[in-house]
């Protein structure tokens, strides 16, 4: 027995038609064809992908190609996917061959939607997006796309069905010349989409078009690709903040091969920022990377006043707030790294980082345990494998005098490692020798200073060592204490 694909009745399986819709069910060697190009062509997809990633040097190839064949081949089935979704939900029409049809033009879409973002951005939201920091272009940058792939796939979509409709059922219109347009309307709907994104990629600014190339690149690995466009764009438009700035991300995402050209580029990366944010003074995303860059080369007050001015650049970004949190932490200014987390949390009260951060830095500058404890709780409770947030909320019972929660916290990080990190053994070693497990406390801090992650963390090592004293002072009492019983 076989299932009729119309209305779902058990048929034998020699019946040529159904015996109760009249539904063709044997399977024709186009339906056949159409199945093998529908299967096989991921596979076509994958080495394309592979090829131009080679062909364009990328530096992670055939990494790079792998992934950006993942895109591609959800796309393609994401077209399908669609398809059957209105196939299911509303009953359109099919035929042989709309599956195959609607994993095409997702692809052919998908590629234009590109192009087409890009320049709604350029031409119609740039004093929209210039006032974003880094996180809220992204996510306003792929929503924009989503709205624009969708809308043109759903319609690609029922123009499809409505190719399935007339090709199956001809009489459905009189009109011969509105039967041609509707049947074939899934093919005028990506070439009017193709064309009305060229016009407007040809109004955008060229200095964009450099960057949008330039970044393409960037996101394949080719570097060297990334490269010559950005720097052809820096030559002809010496003085353009968007080039200066995708110059800077450049550099800092090359490593040289030897320190001191690192060290070079990355000065170079800091110049070309500061230009950047010298010629658009009043964008957060630059003032954002401009912190960065001046972090990186050693300038931290520098690097907390920009990341101030761009927290207050963009006052409803959560983000911005919780980095300006993160380097004061950085540099041990946990009162303003708290009031910079408390802001971020008004905006975003859902983020388990924040809320781990800000619990910890509540813990570092001995504040308000009960609330770090709950905040702690929180964060653990939104992502709860997340080694860092048990880690913090194990320190927070700790400080909150509970040990046996603090123990039991802990433990499970280590149900099946031994060791996880410098920082995460200090605080188990301690919360074991504060409930009476740990053998021999001295002899377990002094082997934990001698770990080369430890000797370079100058915070680590300061409470590494506070607490080895302590440990010293009570043995020397206890034996003091033993001497004169």
């Amino acid at each position: 027995m076989k299932t009729c694909p119309e209305c779902g009745m058990q048929i034998p399986n020699d019946v040529a038609y159904c015996l109760y819709c009249g539904t063709k069910t044997s399977i024709s060697k186009l339906v056949k064809y159409n199945r093998a190009v529908f299967f096989l062509t991921p596979i076509f997809l994958i080495l394309v992908c592979l090829g131009i990633t080679y062909d364009l040097g990328s530096s992670n190839f055939p990494e790079s190609g792998l992934a950006c064949s993942t895109f591609v081949i959800c796309l393609y089935f994401l077209g399908a996917l669609l398809f059957g979704t209105f196939k299911i939900f509303f009953k359109v029409p099919t035929i042989t061959g709309c599956f195959l049809k609607s994993s095409f033009s997702s692809l052919i879409n998908a590629v234009t939607t590109i192009f087409a973002t890009f320049s709604i951005e350029e031409l119609f939201l740039t004093n929209f997006f210039e006032k974003l920091g880094p996180i809220n272009i992204l996510k306003y940058h792929f929503l924009l796309m989503i709205i624009v792939y969708l809308t043109i796939q759903l319609l690609e979509t029922l123009a499809i069905s409505l190719y399935a409709k007339i090709t199956d059922n001809p009489q459905c219109t009189n009109s011969y010349y509105k039967q041609i347009i509707f049947k074939y309307l899934y093919l005028e709907i990506p070439i009017d989409f193709i064309i009305l994104t060229a016009i407007l990629f040809y109004f955008v600014p060229s200095p964009s078009k450099m960057f949008f190339y330039s970044d393409t690149m960037l996101k394949l690995s080719a570097y060297e690709k990334a490269n010559y466009y950005i720097d052809s764009g820096l030559e002809k438009y010496p003085d353009n903040d968007k080039l200066c700035f995708f110059k800077s991300i450049i550099l800092t995402e090359t490593d040289s091969p030897t320190p001191k050209r690192n060290q070079n580029k990355e000065k170079e990366a800091l110049n070309y920022v500061e230009k950047a944010v010298s010629l658009k003074p009043d964008s957060p995303s630059y003032k954002y990377y401009l912190s960065i860059q001046l972090d990186i080369t050693g300038n931290h007050e520098q690097a907390i006043k920009m990341a101030s001015e761009a927290s207050e650049l963009a006052p409803k970004d959560a983000y911005l707030w919780q980095y300006l949190g993160d380097i004061n932490q950085k540099y041990k200014k946990y009162s303003d790294s708290i009031k910079a987390y408390k802001k971020s949390l008004e905006i975003d009260p859902h983020n388990s980082i924040t809320l781990n951060n800000l619990s910890y830095a509540l813990l570092t500058n001995n504040q308000d345990y009960p609330i770090a404890l709950e905040l702690a709780k929180k964060a653990v409770k939104l992502t709860p494998n997340s080694i860092s947030h048990r880690d913090t909320l194990a320190w927070a019972y700790y400080k909150n005098n509970m040990f046996t929660e603090a123990l039991n916290e802990i433990s499970l990080l280590y149900t099946d490692k031994t060791e996880i990190s410098p920082e995460i053994d200090f605080h188990y070693a301690v919360i074991l020798e504060e409930i009476g497990l740990l053998n021999n406390p001295v002899e377990t801090y002094d082997k934990m200073m001698i770990i080369p992650e430890v000797s370079i963390n100058s915070d680590l090592l300061q409470q590494i060592i506070e607490a080895r004293n302590k440990a010293e002072r009570k043995r020397k009492e206890k034996l003091e204490s033993k001497g004169k019983e």
